[in-house]
C-alpha cells in the first residue's frame, strides 16, 4: 500500500502542479529561460522505473523543440542559448526519448527527423546525439533502411 500511496503523492506533486507540468516546462525552455532540471531529471527517473505513467504529447514537444532549434540557426543569433537552456533541452529530448521507446508514433517521428537531409535536422540531432543515442541504437535497422532510400 505504501507502493500506491507514494505514487499517488508524486502524480499529485509532479503533474498536479503548473510548475511542475510538463507543458510549462517547454513553454519555459522554448522563451530560453532556465527550468529546474532537477524537475526533469525526476521525469526521467519515473519514466525509467515505470512508477507512473508521465502523460504529454511527445510528438507536439519533439516538434516545438525541434523548430525552436531551427529557427535558432535562422536567426543565426549571435548569443546562443544559455547552456543551462541546453541542458534542459537535452534532458527533454531523453525524456521524450524514454517515452518513445514505448510509443511507435513518438518513435517514428524522431527517425524521420535523424534521417532528414536538411542541413538544420543534421545539426539537431548532432547537437542533441546523446541524449538521441539509445533510441538510435535500439532502431539502427530502420533508420539505416530510411537512410539508404533516401540515397538512391
Amino acid at each position: 500500500d505504501f507502493y500506491s500511496k507514494l505514487q499517488q503523492f508524486l502524480t499529485e506533486a509532479y503533474l498536479g502542479s503548473e510548475e511542475f507540468s510538463v507543458n510549462f516546462i517547454l513553454s519555459e525552455i522554448l522563451k530560453g529561460n532556465e527550468v529546474n532540471d532537477d524537475i526533469l531529471k525526476g521525469y526521467i527517473g519515473f519514466l525509467q522505473t515505470s512508477l507512473f505513467e508521465v502523460e504529454f504529447d511527445e510528438v507536439q514537444t519533439f516538434d516545438s523543440l525541434l523548430e525552436s532549434h531551427i529557427n535558432m540557426r535562422k536567426l543565426k543569433k549571435i548569443s546562443s542559448p544559455s547552456s543551462s537552456v541546453s541542458d534542459s533541452t537535452s534532458l527533454m529530448i531523453q525524456m521524450i526519448c524514454l517515452k518513445a521507446l514505448t510509443t511507435e508514433k513518438t518513435r517514428e517521428t524522431i527517425i524521420s527527423t535523424i534521417c532528414e537531409e536538411s542541413r538544420e535536422h543534421r545539426s539537431f540531432v548532432l547537437k542533441y546525439r546523446k541524449p538521441l543515442s539509445q533510441l538510435m541504437l535500439s532502431n539502427l535497422s530502420p533508420i539505416m533502411t530510411n537512410v539508404l532510400e533516401v540515397k538512391k
